[in-house]
């Protein structure tokens, strides 16, 4: 008698490691006097956002960034009128990996919040009518993939309403009202300077 047995099947090849992924680079990318308009009709004021004569440039960006320590990559962008506000300038030299570390820069001038009274009724009950904001966040400074800042912030002649009596905002600013707490900080001329700690 014969018997036969099938031979063990040969064990499948250890997978080898996946072959590097190619480099993507950004050397340099610049969009200049571009213009833009935003309209979002979800919200009740319509909202209606137009940037006009901004400049965006981007430079030293790599994929690697993402998973090895690489020179920051670098950004600019400047808009210069529009509904939103008169002027806003930003800059950064970041690196990604393996954490956020750089600075970034940031200044608003002549910003007029009431274009985002839709915005600002639906998540908080607080529609802004008039008044302008600028912000001075420079200096900033990404560390150990943690920012920290202090923006200046000036509110000049801000005016708002609370249909409901009182926001939702109310809770980080002791229990009073927006319109009150705006009425206990603004000086005669009308402007309030706020300090805002990040880390």
């Amino acid at each position: 008698l014969f018997f036969l047995s099938p031979e063990p099947a040969a064990a499948a090849p250890e997978p080898g490691p996946e072959p590097p992924r190619a480099e993507v680079r950004i050397e340099r990318i610049l969009v200049s006097d571009g213009d833009l308009v935003f309209e979002d009709k979800a919200v009740n004021p319509p909202a209606r956002i137009q940037l006009t004569a901004f400049e965006v440039e981007l430079s030293g960006l790599s994929t690697y960034a993402l998973r090895e320590r690489r020179p920051p990559f670098r950004l600019k962008a400047s808009v210069r009128g529009g509904d939103l506000f008169e002027e806003l300038t930003a800059s950064a030299s970041l690196g990604l990996s393996p954490l956020i570390d750089g600075d970034l820069n940031i200044q608003v001038a002549g910003g007029r919040p009431s274009v985002l009274s839709g915005y600002t009724l639906k998540k908080w009950d607080l529609r802004i009518k008039e008044g302008t904001v600028d912000i001075d966040a420079r200096a900033n400074r990404f560390l150990n993939g943690r920012l920290k800042c202090r923006p200046r912030v000036t509110l000049t002649k801000v005016v708002v309403e609370e249909p409901t009596g009182k926001s939702k905002l109310a809770a980080f600013t002791g229990g009073l009202s927006v319109r009150a707490a705006l009425a206990t900080l603004r000086d005669d001329e009308g402007i309030v300077e706020l300090g805002l700690p990040l880390q």
